[in-house]
Order: C-alpha cells, then structure tokens, then sequence
C-alpha cells in the first residue's frame, strides 16, 4: 500500500462520525486520533476503530502522525480551531458553515496561504454523483450555455422538531446571533450553484426570510434570488416544511437542455420506498436524514431509504477527493474561497432581509 495521509478528527457529533467511517475505511487515509470535550463520545469512536481519541485537540495537534484534520465542531468555534490547526503544520477541511463572518473567512484565508498549507471546504453536495454527474453534462455543453438554476435543500423536521438543529453563531463582539436553515442547509444550494456557473462572482442577493417557529430569533424558511456576474440567476430555496421526507434537488436550463437532478429520488424512479406502521432500526437504509424521527428513533409511515446513502450523498467522494489533495500537494477544488464565497451570499441574504431591498455584492 502507497502512501495514507493520517488524519485527526475534531469533534464527534453526527458529522464527525461520517468523515470518521471513510477516513478508517479509505485506502488513502488512516484515522489516526479523534478529539471531543465530550470524553464518553471520543472514547467511544476511537474504541469503534481503534484509534488514539483526545478532549483538547491542542494536544492532538501536536503528533507528528497526523497530516491532516478535518473540523467538525461547532460553527463559532470554526476559524479559531483551523487557525490552530494550520498553524501547528496540518493540512485541513472545515465542515459548513466555513466560519461566523467574513473577516474570519479572510484570516483562514491568509494563514493557509502563508504557512503553506492545503484549505478544503467540505461541500458534499458538489460531489454526491447526481449533482457532480449533472455538472460534467454542463461542462461538455451538453445543455448549452445555463442561464437558470434552482436549486433547494428542504429538512423534513417540522416546525415542532426545528430547536433541535438550530445553531448560535458568535460574532466578533461575542454576542450571540441566532441563524437558522441558511447555514445549516442553504448552504448548500447556494454553494452548488455557484458550481454550476463556474463560480462566477455574485452580483446580487434579494431574499424573503420567514420565522414561523419563532425560535430564538432563527430564520426557518429562506428564498432568495441569486444574479451573477454574467446575468445569470439561480433561485434558492431552503426550509424545514417538507415534511415527510428531506427533499434536495436542482433544476438546471441552458440554452439547448435541461437537468432535472433528485438527490434522495423522492419524486423520481430510483431506490425503494417503504411504508412502515411500526417503524424499523433508522440505522437501515437512510440512515442520516430518514423521514420521521431520523436518528432520533425508529423510522415510521412512508420513507425512502437509500441502500448507498454516504456514496449518493457525496461524502466519500468529497473526503476522497481531499486526501488525494494531500498526497498531491494540490489545493482542493472546493476551499475556503468557497466558503467564504458562500458565506457572502448568506449574510448579503440577511442585509436583504432587514433593509427589505436587493444587495450588491461584493459586501
């Protein structure tokens, strides 16, 4: 076997899990160390694949092991924890959001660039092959010149059930922000559709925002209208009402084709559907983002599991493609340009929202 970038993992919620699994089972990767300040949760991972496990990732860093680190803690804990990272000499990939504010887009930025070390966003959406499949089509003019995408990312939660995914963000002040469904699923649209137009710059945002849940100020349905530099618009679309499923897809028009693209299969031909009375093992099928209860309890009514879930979702392909950026010594395709990119369009989509106007970028 050639050469495997060994890799620490800090933070072990849901997310780390997953990069967890394929960096212990890819060839190119060997799970070295996993860091949570929850003891019980590190321990239990690193007992599950015989790894090192940590409680302060500062002493993780310092193994001479370990080439690169994938961050996955919370999102106000971001720059600061990939700052360190990249400043002990590791290479790193940095969950969604990016970071809590541009200005601490631009010092990641700075300090990747100035030690010399590989930046990586984890945008898995750019890699799950219904979308990746969909952007070779475009690349080979096979629709034309695009001039319109949509693209949605929907949770199946349900206003009764949105507190559980709510994140706080921090600003530089150290008050605390309430977002919602913009960083935790809209990220994701909006990154993809700046894939599609070649990540053409984003000239600018109008959005309407809602807050049916009335919970601690987040946004819980966001609709925004996206012009690039070239003229053209994508149309995003996230929020927490489709219940019943989690439905993600894109529609993209060019000049001489159209795409239609369902990640989970929900209103297309593929994989299997599956209505349950009484419910079965979540760990079954769709493990992730199931319809009902999800990872919270047992699956029940109508579902759709998907047999190759984290290959279909991308996070193989995604993780993949980040440890062959190490072994390269390439920068990755999807960095923290993107994600600062991204970012800009959510907080230009907040200044919509309270000025009620569109907003020019750059902010």
């Amino acid at each position: 076997m050639g050469k495997r970038v060994g890799v620490g993992i800090i933070g072990t919620g849901i997310q780390g899990q997953v990069h967890a699994n394929w960096s212990a089972n890819l060839r190119e990767a060997a799970l070295v160390a996993v860091c949570d300040v929850m003891e019980s949760r590190a321990k239990e991972l690193s007992s599950k694949y015989q790894c090192d496990f940590y409680t302060d990732y500062h002493q993780m860093l310092e193994r001479k092991d370990i080439d690169a680190v994938i961050v996955v803690t919370p999102p106000a804990t971001h720059a600061r924890v990939a700052i360190d990272v990249m400043k002990a000499g590791k290479h790193v990939a940095v969950e969604k959001p990016l970071c809590a504010s541009l200005e601490e887009a631009n010092e990641m930025i700075s300090v990747s660039k100035k030690i010399g070390v590989l930046d990586c966003y984890f945008e898995n959406l750019c890699y799950a092959p219904a979308y990746s499949t969909a952007k070779k089509i475009i690349s080979d003019g096979g629709i034309g010149d695009v001039f319109f995408v949509r693209c949605g990312e929907n949770d199946g939660k349900g206003l009764r059930r949105y507190s559980d995914g709510t994140e706080i963000v921090w600003n530089k002040e150290g008050n605390a922000e309430k977002h919602g469904i913009l960083h935790e699923g809209g990220c994701h649209p909006i990154m993809y559709c700046r894939y599609v137009y070649d990540r053409a710059p984003v000239k600018k945002v109008y959005a309407e925002i809602r807050n049916h849940a009335r919970f601690q100020g987040a946004e819980d349905a966001a609709f925004l209208t996206i012009t690039f530099a070239g003229g053209q618009v994508a149309w995003v679309d996230a929020s927490i009402y489709a219940l019943g499923t989690f439905d993600d897809r894109a529609e993209i028009y060019g000049t001489k084709g159209t795409i239609l693209a369902d990640l989970y299969g929900i209103h297309m031909n593929r994989g299997i559907k599956v209505y349950s009375q009484d419910g079965f093992d979540a760990s079954i099928g769709s493990s992730r983002y199931p319809n009902g209860f999800g990872y919270f309890g047992r699956q029940q009514n109508w579902s759709h599991p998907i047999p190759d879930e984290e290959y279909s979702l991308g996070y193989f392909h995604e993780q993949k493609s980040f440890l062959n950026s190490v072994l390269k010594g390439t920068r990755p395709d999807v960095n923290f340009d993107d994600g600062k990119a991204t970012l800009e369009v959510i907080l230009a989509a907040y200044k919509s929202r309270d000025t009620g106007s569109v907003v020019t970028l750059p902010l």
